[in-house]
């Protein structure tokens, strides 16, 4: 489930979440959720039937997990500013790494 929920508002955005049983992850899977579950960037809600509630692996469902629910538009502008930085930070990356390869 996810998307825009009623119970906040119109256009405020929620997680979205995957359920699945505890026995259907292998020790690969087991490690994985402990390190996501310890960095904080998912959120994971474990009911008694063995079933685990967890939020999406998508970078928008990180940005709703550090900064709470939030309006469309707010999500919009997050999202934004990352691809920019992440960009400046590619050609950045980039743009020196070619000394390695290149003489001046």
């Amino acid at each position: 489930s996810s998307g825009i929920n009623a119970e906040y508002g119109e256009d405020v955005l929620t997680m979205s979440v995957v359920k699945f049983k505890a026995s259907d992850i292998g020790v690969l899977g087991r490690l994985t959720l402990f390190l996501l579950t310890t960095l904080r960037l998912v959120s994971v809600q474990y009911e008694e039937d063995e079933t685990i509630t967890m939020s999406n692996l998508t970078i928008l469902n990180v940005v709703l997990k550090l900064m709470g629910n939030t309006h469309e538009r707010t999500l919009t502008i997050y999202m934004l500013i990352i691809q920019v930085v992440c960009s400046g930070i590619g050609f950045l990356i980039r743009y020196q790494a070619v000394r390695l390869f290149y003489d001046e």
